[in-house]
């Protein structure tokens, strides 16, 4: 039938007040999710003031802050949104509401996901903290954020690298995946690991897919330790020399030829 489009800049004085916010946020909710619309800098202010106030019901200022992230994600021109806007969703993820603090990252990962935004090392290591929580869609969305920036040669603040690391023991293969092409990327850019976080990469090499060991065996046995040893001689050795009972075992029980034939080359090099 014939569909008409809700006049939402009429409920703004609605979304305002605690008594029919509800009503009124989950109205603009829709409206972003199903119609996919963007909203005016004014009805966006209003958004984010009821989403980091107290006094709204929390349902009322998830569905504000939802309406905002989906608005963000349709926005094409993402330089266009103002640098306050933004700031109130950074300020949001200093909230004591976790599913409000999760709400505004998966917002700021719409916004840094765009091609021309670079977010600030305040703002990445922010986020970072929420990989250490067990809900999945701040995960889906952090993490990306991260495989995209370093793909860019960004700098991954160390909270962050130190945090992807631990989700390579996570159940969802996927998301495994995503962390250890972000970590491709770290050290194709230059950037030191250290060795707590090339411990927990070590496990992988012992992964059931081979999507993540292979890569991991390329990438770090390979690529990257022989690296180290050219730039940093002996120290190298006595830290490979500390996980060599691993990397011979991966060796003998996961490695093609191909790679086998490199690691040779490898251990030929000392």
């Amino acid at each position: 039938g014939y569909h008409v489009k809700l006049d939402l800049i009429s409920l703004e004085k609605n979304l305002q007040d605690v008594k029919t916010c509800l009503t009124a946020s989950y109205l603009f909710f829709k409206a972003a999710v199903t119609e996919k619309r963007t909203f005016s800098d004014r009805t966006v202010r209003i958004l984010c003031q009821v989403g980091m106030r107290g006094e709204y019901d929390i349902k009322a200022r998830n569905y504000c802050l939802w309406a905002r992230a989906y608005s963000i994600r349709e926005t094409k021109d993402k330089q266009s949104i103002s640098s306050e806007l933004i700031n109130n969703l950074i300020e949001i993820l200093l909230s004591p509401e976790m599913s409000i603090k999760q709400t505004a990252a998966v917002a700021l990962c719409y916004y840094g996901m765009d091609e021309n935004i670079v977010l600030s090392a305040k703002v990445l290591e922010q986020l970072a903290v929420l990989l250490s929580e067990k809900d999945q869609n701040p995960l889906d969305n952090i993490v990306p954020l991260y495989q995209k920036m370093s793909k860019q040669h960004e700098k991954i603040p160390v909270v962050a690298l130190e945090n992807l690391a631990r989700l390579l023991q996570h159940p969802e293969f996927s998301l495994r995946q995503k962390v250890i092409w972000t970590f491709k990327h770290v050290v194709d850019n230059g950037q030191e690991l250290s060795m707590p976080i090339l411990d927990l990469i070590d496990l992988c090499l012992d992964d059931q897919e081979p999507h993540i060991r292979n890569p991991v065996g390329r990438i770090f046995i390979t690529t990257y330790w022989q690296d180290q040893l050219v730039r940093n001689g002996s120290e190298t050795i006595r830290r490979v020399s500390a996980r060599l009972e691993t990397l011979l075992l991966y060796f003998n029980d996961h490695m093609n030829y191909k790679y086998k034939s490199r690691l040779w080359n490898f251990f030929g090099n000392w």
